[in-house]
């Protein structure tokens, strides 16, 4: 499943987090201290000209914010990210397809092993993702998934309904681009399958069954350089199945770039607390004089706001009745003033009955990773030169601008 291992075509590489790109040499010593080991086996030596420059945007979305999704504005791709005001409607085959509503794409997948218990299957509809994750009864559930006969194509019609229905989602997912998902775990150890468990070493099946969506909805599904043609070669898109030590090498060297990158930004850095600032040493010898001295002004110090506290506070307990009594004057003449209807109708606060909040999804930011292996470099098209270039003279071709980070976003 993983790409590392051991063996005569063992070759170390290196993955160096910087501020605009991760870049991956292919063999050579350390040189930078923020570099992250990666060791990996390869049967014939990469050249550099062979290694791919990917765009890449990382999400998790436990019902709140991990350091990725900040990073990348990505929640909306988590199954847990709210939909209200909207409603996922997911057919069940089981019950003669009929539709039911969902707040959330994790509702709408494990409410599929409960349809044939109809008083836990209404609990999902109103659930969070927290609350359904947590409603599971052992023994009873339907390993079918209500007729879509697995996970793997449960969880496929979950992201269709969501991400074709809504036009808010539909149009945030355009605007990844053709960049790698990847669903980052916060910790390592905890899921294999969907996530990238954190260390590289999942399976990554949610960012696969994005990225196979997104082509559908593009419309691209069949293109030569589409990641739906590359994937069809790495895994079985119509069953799931275990993917090939090239994807799996590509999920690993995508994982320690998001790391990286998260170390070198401002969500990896912990600031000095007080209580941890090394304490200024004391003269070890004092005449007593000088210690009498300090005592009387530290007392003086601590009396002196004890002194001015109790003034304000008795001038405000002589000036608060006052002020009562003018408030309580002014209300009582303007109660007994005339006012006509239309007067009094527009001194009541009107409520807004406008649409409920909804959580609008901000336009995704890409990182960049390099890989030796991955579809043909279309990726190349989708980079943009840095706003902040002053330069107005057009690239060389084959060229980019590095040096700011490049505006991914896209037009929307």
């Amino acid at each position: 499943m993983g790409a590392q291992g051991q063996g005569q075509g063992q070759q170390s590489r290196w993955l160096r987090g910087k501020k605009d790109k991760a870049r991956l040499p292919l063999c050579g010593s350390r040189d930078s201290s923020d570099g992250i080991c990666c060791t990996g086996q390869q049967q014939q030596p990469h050249t550099q000209s062979e290694w791919v420059e990917f765009g890449l945007i990382a999400f998790y979305y436990p019902d709140h914010e991990e350091a990725c999704d900040t990073l990348c504005s990505s929640s909306f791709l988590g199954n847990f990210f709210p939909l209200v005001p909207d409603r996922l409607e997911l057919p069940i085959p089981q019950k003669g397809n009929r539709s039911f509503s969902f707040q959330n794409a994790e509702a709408a997948f494990q409410s599929l092993k409960f349809w044939r218990q109809l008083d836990k299957f209404e609990q999902f509809e109103l659930a969070n993702g927290t609350r359904a994750l947590k409603c599971q009864w052992r023994g009873q559930e339907d390993w079918s998934y209500a007729g879509y006969q697995g996970n793997w194509q449960a969880m496929l019609a979950v992201l269709r309904s969501k991400f074709t229905q809504i036009p808010r989602m539909e149009k945030a997912l355009r605007q990844t681009l053709d960049a790698f998902l990847l669903e980052h775990n916060s910790r390592s150890g905890s899921d294999t399958v969907w996530s990238d468990n954190g260390d590289g070493k999942g399976w990554n099946w949610l960012g696969i069954q994005l990225m196979l969506v997104r082509d559908e909805i593009n419309g691209c599904a069949d293109a030569a350089t589409s990641w739906t043609s590359w994937l069809r070669r790495q895994v079985d898109v119509e069953k799931g199945s275990c993917p090939t030590e090239e994807w799996q090498q590509l999920v690993s060297l995508a994982a320690k770039a998001i790391r990286g990158r998260i170390d070198s930004s401002q969500f990896g850095q912990h600031k000095l607390r007080p209580h941890m600032e090394p304490l200024k040493r004391q003269p070890q010898q004092q005449s007593q004089q000088q210690q009498q001295q300090q005592l009387k002004l530290r007392r003086e110090e601590q009396q002196q706001p004890a002194q001015t506290w109790q003034l304000q506070t008795a001038k405000q307990a002589h000036q608060a009745p006052q002020v009562q009594k003018v408030q309580h004057l002014h209300k009582s003449m303007e109660a007994q003033r005339p006012q006509p209807p239309e007067a009094a109708q527009q001194r009541q606060p009107q409520r807004s009955q406008g649409p409920q909040k909804q959580d609008q999804p901000r336009c995704p930011t890409q990182q960049v990773f390099r890989s030796p292996v991955g579809p043909p470099p279309q990726h190349q098209a989708v980079w943009k030169p840095s706003l902040q270039r002053r330069s107005s003279a057009p690239l060389p071709p084959g060229l980019l601008d590095r040096k700011h980070f490049p505006d991914l976003a896209g037009n929307s």
